[in-house]
């Protein structure tokens, strides 16, 4: 069982019940549902968190500007890091051996999604036609039956996972070539810049370019940490947004401002 326990085994399975649970219910973000919060909670129950929270913010990275908007169906990166902090952390390899495994699972969880959503519809016609017969218990009960399917679809990828046993997943790793086990490793480390590239776009960097080059500076030359340049931008951030503020008070006063200032 992976060389895992059993009880090891039930929370990670639980685990990703209540990230699904969470995600299609309440939405209380409980514990940071994100991708580092998952690998750091799977990582934890296997006695390696930082392994997990190395794996979780790689794929944090992978995934910005994947959204599934308008209900398309994207990789579930959750279940990619769960999956691949199990895979690291249960062959004694770096994060590059987890991801081998773990973006297989979460690519493929696209057609599971497909599936469950196609369900999905027939579900909802068939509550609907069960409350216009006016038989409005038979609807509500058929309804009920999403929330399950929707676990199902966080659970047992992990489950299926971990019962096939470390030796599976280890014959899978050494049988590849080394030129894809290579590929795989250069894929993993530019993914996380492919998602940054993708966030960008969504950024106004063409009206605030000095702040990208400031960050790029912080860390390539200066050599400081995320935390570090963090606060300078949340610093930066603040001095903008109270700028603006004040410029769009005084437009709603009135008083005229930038090259006129001086006039008034």
């Amino acid at each position: 069982m992976f060389g895992m326990n059993f009880l090891q085994a039930v929370l990670i399975i639980l685990l990703a019940a209540f990230k699904a649970v969470d995600l299609f219910g309440p939405q209380t973000m409980v514990l940071g549902w994100s991708h580092v919060g998952m690998g750091f909670l799977t990582g934890l129950i296997l006695g390696k968190p930082q392994l997990g929270l190395e794996i979780g913010a790689n794929l944090s990275l992978m995934s910005l500007g994947v959204v599934g908007l308008g209900g398309a169906s994207v990789p579930n990166f959750s279940l990619t890091t769960v999956v691949a902090t199990i895979v690291a952390c249960q062959t004694g390899q770096d994060y590059t051996v987890g991801l081998t495994i773990g973006l297989p699972v979460g690519m493929m969880s696209v057609y599971l999604d497909i599936l469950i959503k196609t369900v999905g519809v027939g579900i909802a016609n068939r509550a609907q036609a069960l409350v216009d017969a006016g038989e409005f218990e038979k609807g509500v009960n058929s309804i009920l039956l999403m929330p399950v399917l929707n676990v199902l679809q966080y659970a047992l990828p992990v489950a299926i996972v971990i019962f096939a046993g470390q030796g599976v997943t280890e014959a899978i790793v050494n049988a590849m070539p080394d030129w894809l086990a290579n590929g795989l490793q250069v894929a993993g480390k530019l993914l996380p810049v492919t998602g940054m590239a993708m966030l960008l776009n969504y950024m106004p960097v063409s009206k605030h370019w000095q702040y990208l080059i400031l960050g790029f500076v912080l860390y390539s030359y200066l050599g400081l940490s995320i935390l570090p340049i963090g606060l300078i931008g949340l610093v930066f951030a603040m001095i903008y947004y109270n700028s603006q503020s004040q410029i769009i008070e005084l437009k709603n006063t009135g008083v005229a401002v930038g090259g006129d200032m001086e006039d008034e």
